[in-house]
């Protein structure tokens, strides 16, 4: 998955279990390198909603993704919480082949 913050460009890879509409798995950051599980994730239909927290500067931080898969894309909402102010930025993730 590729977005951008505050003009810098990111690069998440995911690894998503899916067991019914129950999501787990993982999420690795090109910022920190650091791999997170996947929290109270679900998949219902074409919606899929997770979090995970992270921590920056010693500050912990909730990062919650909610999204529309089409496809091999998933185009993804995510809200960050905590750090110094919340934000929201949109991110697509595609299926590596």
């Amino acid at each position: 998955m590729e977005g951008r913050l505050r003009g810098r460009k990111l690069s998440n890879t995911f690894t998503f279990i899916v067991d019914g509409e129950t999501l787990t798995g993982t999420v690795v950051s090109s910022v920190s390198g650091q791999e997170v599980a996947i929290q109270e994730g679900t998949i219902k239909g074409d919606d899929i909603a997770f979090f995970v927290v992270r921590t920056f500067g010693g500050n912990e931080v909730k990062m919650k993704y909610a999204g529309k898969v089409a496809g091999d894309t998933i185009n993804f909402a995510v809200t960050v919480v905590g750090g110094d102010q919340p934000f929201e930025m949109q991110m697509v993730a595609k299926r590596e082949k």
